[in-house]
């Protein structure tokens, strides 16, 4: 008589693993107040992930994308890649007050942090 352990074992052993391999998605959103004051959100990623720039909105408004291999303004309904793990940061682009929001596609793996950044505006002697 043939036994059955060992299948029930494999099987089980890969339906365990599935959520380990499956890509996660990410909607961080920032913003910029009418003072040029930056208001960005990112999160990290565990390898090469796709950002997409869902909405940008204000005046000349991009999404700005910097992460692993990237750093550059990504014009709304358009993407960008990054080559590996790292961390992805979104912050907006034009003339203040913007909003903008992206979507990041992959391995997904930490939670959002925002960042408030308040505008250079010279050093005082």
């Amino acid at each position: 008589m043939k036994t059955t352990k060992p299948v029930v074992t494999i099987a089980l052993a890969v339906i365990t693993a599935v959520p380990i391999a499956l890509a996660a998605s990410r909607i961080l959103n920032a913003s910029t107040d009418k003072n040029g004051s930056q208001h960005n959100q990112s999160t990290a990623v565990g390898g090469p992930a796709k950002v997409t720039c869902t909405m940008a909105a204000g005046k000349d408004a991009t999404c700005f994308v910097v992460g692993p291999g990237v750093a550059q303004q990504v014009p709304q309904n358009q993407n960008v890649g990054t080559s590996g793990a790292g961390t992805v940061t979104l912050s907006c682009n034009g003339s203040a007050p913007l909003r903008c929001q992206a979507r990041v596609d992959g391995p997904v793996t930490g939670s959002i942090t925002k960042e408030d950044k308040k505008p250079d505006i010279g050093s005082q002697d």
